[in-house]
């Protein structure tokens, strides 16, 4: 639960600090389990910013907790063999 509301938090701060372009245009925070496309990782959200008329999309990763360096492995491995997003914030 922390982590929802910390991803939250997350999302609360992209809104406040992002310049958001008027029309229906606007920062979203996609969970990434809305997305039909398959990804390496499952991602905590998947964010997407338009600037003007160009849409920026990054992968949003926040770790709450330690992990072990084999689980850290993993990540690093997953993260690497990403070719569907060009950004991922961890």
């Amino acid at each position: 639960m922390f982590h929802a509301l910390e991803l939250n938090a997350i999302q609360l701060a992209l809104r406040t600090r992002i310049s958001l372009p008027v029309g229906n245009r606007k920062s979203k925070l996609l969970p990434s389990i809305r997305s039909r496309v398959p990804y390496e990782k499952d991602y905590d959200a998947i964010v997407d910013v338009w600037v003007g008329d160009n849409r920026a999309r990054f992968a949003l990763e926040y770790e709450r907790t330690l992990k072990s360096s084999k689980q850290y492995e993993r990540v690093r491995a997953a993260l690497q063999a990403e070719r569907q997003i060009a950004c991922i914030l961890y």
